[in-house]
């Protein structure tokens, strides 16, 4: 998994994805007048590090299966399924 450190050693940069030291997702989704974004992630071409934001996280699966793993539990989504990451769980897929 490739990695840029960002500030020495206090973000990581994964892809689109910046992280602190202690795994929270610190990238902007949204405006604070409009806290909602919308991605399409191929997620066979990136890794998604294990991570958390404050934002819930929902998303489908358009082709094929993800393998979403928390602190307590791992699934895998298939093609048509809806997932649902609460705000605060740590997660990877």
């Amino acid at each position: 998994m490739a990695f840029e450190l960002l500030g020495g050693t206090h973000m990581l940069l994964f892809g689109n994805t910046i992280l602190d030291n202690a795994q929270h997702e610190v990238s902007e989704h949204g405006t604070a007048d409009f806290p909602i974004a919308c991605y399409f992630d191929d997620l066979t071409q990136i890794d998604t590090p294990w991570h958390w934001h404050d934002e819930i996280e929902i998303g489908t699966v358009v082709s094929g299966s993800v393998t979403i793993s928390t602190t307590h539990q791992e699934f895998t989504a298939h093609e048509g399924d809806c997932l649902f990451i609460n705000s605060g769980i740590l997660h990877s897929m």
